[in-house]
């Protein structure tokens, strides 16, 4: 699939090598303000089998981004929000929401477009193979490029918990963002046919 100059794919195996270098070649001071330190080794491990079995397709439908000249500088990925998720607190869930996310690990990459032409092909394809009313996106408030791409693609801030997140010593606010099928494809009506 492809939105511009970015394309979405299954993980490829050469894929593997670069998230290797991504998970295990970060340090904390490598990291961009936002992130919290890399991953532990478990989850590290977890994540690369996953990729490599296709488990995280089929569980998460990640999928990897592509520019179009070639190179592989990200992924994409969905994930359940359950009742009684941390994020939530307070907040009455009766049903599982469907939440979305990117991760732009090249940071020569970012601030191209890149995201938002991923992050909006990836959902008009999640409209149509999950048949959703809407999606949501979650991140921390310290996170300012996620919630300027949130914002820009036309997502709400929905529902807040104030410090509960811990970020290299301080405290944030979860964040949570949603938008309807119909705000989204009022917005991005080129995408309908993906």
């Amino acid at each position: 699939m492809r939105n511009g100059d970015v394309v979405l794919r299954k993980t490829r195996e050469e894929d593997i090598a670069n998230h290797e270098r991504w998970i295990f070649g970060k340090k904390l001071e490598d990291l961009a303000y936002w992130e919290e330190e890399p991953f532990g080794e478990k989850e590290a491990k977890e994540f690369l089998t996953g990729l490599k079995s296709g488990k995280l397709y089929k569980d998460y439908c990640l999928l990897e981004i592509q520019t179009a000249a070639g190179a592989h500088i990200g992924w994409v990925n969905y994930h359940p929000i359950e009742p009684g998720d941390r994020w939530m607190k307070g907040f009455a869930l009766d049903k599982d929401l469907l939440g979305v996310g990117i991760q732009i690990e090249d940071a020569a990459e970012r601030g191209k477009g890149h995201g938002e032409a991923a992050l909006t092909l990836y959902m008009a394809y999640l409209f149509k193979i999950r048949d959703a009313d809407a999606l949501y996106a979650q991140t921390e408030s310290v996170n300012l490029p996620m919630v300027r791409l949130a914002e820009k693609i036309g997502f709400a801030e929905m529902h807040r918990v104030k410090d509960l997140l811990k970020v290299r010593g301080k405290v944030f606010d979860a964040l949570t963002f949603s938008i309807s099928r119909q705000e989204f494809f009022n917005k991005y009506a080129d995408l309908k046919e993906v």
